[in-house]
């Protein structure tokens, strides 16, 4: 199952390749959807521009036409009355329903402490004041595809709540299963969701984007998604903000012998389970216990339900990279940026300094990712395809707002006008210039 590569350079060839989004191959039988919409075959990004420009310009006729195309559940009215959420809430197993709670108020207390406030600089008289406000509307995007996930909503519905949003929308194909159908509006329950909208796919974008004779649009979107819904983040970003494009799961595990072999066996296998072009690569100084890793992972994933996923996104990326020590374990690490990074190696919060690309750290053999995922409190929404070079994860500053505010009397102006007018004239902007001259009389000369 584990390539093993021994050199970096031929690492960073297999196990840092990514397709771009627009080249991921469409499916035969999307394509007779695309065919039976469009009336021709379409690329991803063909696709997801069309979709959008559809709803843009039909509104609910749109979606619900793109919407039955795609074999989605199209109910008469695509908001979820509110009452079924409570249903939904106490349908749920007795477990289930703590575990949601315990997971939702580590999420709220870890965010809280993310919360600021602004900040007043009064200085010789002029005042400068940073006022931190909530974005008004926001829309949490939830895929239906191969699982309910009620999680992700969980991790951008409750930072949206804690930042004081006015309008949290949820948007999600709700999976027929009546299980998962629950878990999900259960979720919204637990996190204060009250507007929710049965939609999918890039359709669901283009609605919460521009809005229908239904649907109020929103002013953020943030939330995981397949390709065409990243696809149509981007096209529709400008019109609205964007929480980050979210892309396929990714791990990196340095590992050693201090963790026994089955947990990093079962650690490997974890993120390449939610669905293609996942990623998982170990890095270790030992060759055999990547050896030893694989053939233990052998045995794991065949009691696994996606074991067919799992040897599929092997088969596509991953594998194993064999380093001369740990210091180049960190370089490999720093160059890949993955969206988890799994330190399971002696002393491993003492290396933590060391590393310098990635999503989040889980540092020791008992911190496997899944803990962030689920009930650790920090959020599970993180950056990917490298992006967590220049991103973060999900926070509450994703759901505010900088505004600047200037307060100056006569006597500060002036004291300022020298400079003001000497740069604005600088950049041949006179009516800068004048703007100030003519509050002060000052002329050309000051």
């Amino acid at each position: 199952m584990l390539r093993i590569s021994e050199s970096l350079a031929e690492a960073h060839a297999t196990v840092l390749r990514r397709t771009p989004l627009e080249d991921v191959p469409v499916p035969a039988s999307i394509q007779r959807v695309y065919r039976e919409l469009f009336g021709r075959d379409l690329s991803l990004g063909e696709a997801a521009a069309a979709i959008v420009e559809a709803v843009r310009a039909g509104g609910d006729a749109a979606l619900r036409r793109t919407s039955h195309a795609f074999g989605d559940v199209v109910p008469e009215q695509w908001r979820v009355p509110g009452e079924e959420c409570e249903q939904a809430f106490w349908s749920l197993d007795a477990g289930v329903r703590d575990a949601l709670g315990v997971a939702a108020e580590r999420i709220r207390s870890y965010h809280e402490k993310q919360r600021k406030s602004g900040y007043v600089d009064i200085e010789s008289g002029a005042l400068l004041t940073q006022m931190i406000q909530p974005i008004e509307s926001v829309a949490i995007y939830t895929p239906g595809g191969l699982a309910a996930y009620p999680s992700s909503l969980l991790m951008a519905a409750i930072p949206a709540r804690v930042a004081g949003c006015r309008r949290v929308v949820l948007a999600s194909p709700l999976r027929a299963n009546p299980q998962e159908r629950s878990l999900m509006l259960a979720a919204a329950y637990i996190a204060g969701v009250e507007e929710i909208y049965q939609i999918g796919g890039a359709q669901a974008i283009a609605a919460l984007a521009y809005g229908t004779e239904t649907i109020v649009p929103v002013d953020k979107i943030v939330g995981p998604g397949n390709a065409i819904v990243v696809l149509a983040m981007r096209l529709v970003y400008g019109q609205v903000g964007i929480g980050g494009l979210p892309g396929p799961s990714e791990a990196l595990i340095i590992a050693d012998d201090s963790v026994p072999v089955a947990w990093t066996a079962a650690d490997m296998l974890t993120q390449t389970e939610h669905g293609p072009y996942s990623v998982a690569v170990l890095v270790s100084t030992s060759r055999s216990l990547i050896e030893s890793v694989d053939a233990e992972m052998e045995q794991q994933v065949e009691l696994r339900t996606r074991r067919d996923i799992i040897r599929q996104n092997f088969r596509y990326g991953g594998g194993a990279v064999k380093v001369a020590n740990l210091d180049e374990a960190f370089e490999a690490a720093a160059e890949f940026t993955p969206e988890h990074l799994q330190l399971s190696i002696r002393e491993a919060a003492a290396w933590v300094p060391r590393v310098r690309n990635a999503g989040a750290v889980f540092v020791g053999g008992f911190t496997p990712v899944p803990l962030g995922d689920y009930a650790a409190g920090t959020n599970h929404i993180l950056p990917v395809y490298r992006m967590a070079r220049f991103a973060s994860g999900l926070g509450v500053d994703d759901f505010t707002r900088r505004v600047s505010v200037l307060h100056f009397g006569e006597e500060q102006l002036r004291a300022l006008a020298p400079s003001v007018i000497a740069l604005a004239e600088a950049e041949r902007l006179e009516a800068h210039a004048a703007a100030v001259r003519v509050r002060l009389r000052m002329d050309r000369d000051g």
